[in-house]
């Protein structure tokens, strides 16, 4: 063969090869890098009917509720973001972006997602400017605007409570230090940006503070030695789980905080255990997770702090994360073995909308 013939078929060769290791690295490498990389944003198409985000085997996924059963990957379900160890998670009330705990290599880190575009980015991390001493970052709480981002920054000596601006994630205040806030266990935002109540432990007793972010005032709530396992807002009123030890046999119910008297209210008591309970959106209604304590089935329920009724969702089973549609007359829940119903709440009528034997959570339905 000569030479030029030689020449003409290894430039062929090697066009191929680099085509085909071009090709993989586009397909499979690539995307995985941009999810990993701070700056790097993924970006999918999105539609403007209602979705589904939900959260399984590492990923995070989108689905129509409207349609009839889907598969993970196929069909309505698209994947949106690889490769997160998922933790705690925050949204604003407008619905606009997903603030998420993700573990990379053993230590924490928060992330965003805008649903609109679908656009993720890193936004705190121990290389953000300020934060340089830190190695973990845990339980974001967004305002109900958006603008302002709470979180937990921890090293080796201790845990320190944080704000971010959330337009140039720049912006950055240590409230442990401005306002000598010690041993906190949570937080949540108050009716303004410039108001957060803060759950914290000191000397067998639990409190609830309300931190006031433009003079730096803290103002005491809530104390008492029942355990306060979390505690949540709904119209300025204050309301937790507690537990009590009574006949060394644990109870678990649900509290109004009256801030007052520093007392408080029964509202949930009876042979249940509340694994959770979470505000709606509708005035004076809660969403709460009960657990049998004997059959561990759990079942979901609705209680109205109005006229202390109590409504029940599903029947007993073994149901995680539910979460209402936008206008509330439907409920999607995750249940084990089968993957993702929704119940309309009028006619009680369920159907599932995803199928899958993995374990997951639902994030948000908007």
């Amino acid at each position: 063969m000569k030479t030029g013939a030689k020449t003409i078929i290894l430039t062929i060769l090697y066009i191929v090869i680099f085509v085909a290791i071009g090709f993989f690295v586009y397909k499979y490498m690539l995307p995985q890098f941009l999810n990993r990389t701070s700056g790097n944003d993924q970006e999918v198409t999105v539609s403007n009917e209602d979705k589904i985000y939900f959260y399984t085997a590492n990923n995070i996924y989108k689905t129509s509720p409207s349609l009839d059963t889907a598969r993970i990957d196929q069909g309505p379900s698209q994947k949106v973001l690889s490769n997160i160890n998922l933790g705690k998670i925050s949204t604003d009330q407008k619905k606009e972006n997903l603030f998420l705990e993700n573990t990379v290599n053993f230590h924490s880190e928060i992330w965003s997602l805008n649903f609109s575009s679908n656009l993720s980015r890193k936004i705190v991390f121990s290389e953000t400017p300020g934060l340089e001493n830190f190695t973990d970052f845990s339980n974001p709480k967004v305002s109900n605007d958006g603008k302002k981002l709470l979180f937990t920054a921890k090293n080796s000596q201790s845990n320190y409570l944080y704000q971010i601006d959330t337009k140039s994630y720049k912006t950055i205040d240590n409230l442990s230090l401005n306002i000598a806030l010690e041993n906190v266990l949570d937080y949540k935002w108050g009716n303004s940006t410039n108001l957060i109540l803060v759950l914290r432990q000191k000397d067998a007793k639990y409190y609830i503070d309300e931190v006031n972010l433009t003079n730096n005032k803290v103002t005491s709530l809530y104390n008492g030695e029942d355990k306060i396992l979390s505690f949540d807002t709904q119209d300025e009123k204050i309301f937790a789980l507690l537990e009590k030890t009574e006949n060394n046999q644990k109870n678990v119910n649900l509290y109004e905080l009256l801030d007052s008297k520093f007392g408080k209210k029964t509202f949930l008591s009876f042979p249940i255990t509340i694994k959770s309970f979470a505000p709606m959106t509708v005035t004076g209604k809660f969403m709460i997770i009960s657990q049998n304590e004997t059959s561990n089935e759990t079942q979901l329920l609705q209680f109205s702090t109005i006229s202390e009724k109590i409504l029940e969702l599903t029947p007993s089973g073994d149901y995680d994360t539910p979460v209402f549609s936008p206008d509330e007359a439907d409920l999607a829940y995750w249940t084990k073995d089968e993957g993702v119903f929704k119940t309309n709440l009028k006619t009680k009528k369920a159907s599932k909308i995803l199928n899958s034997i993995a374990e997951g959570n639902l994030l948000i339905w908007r």
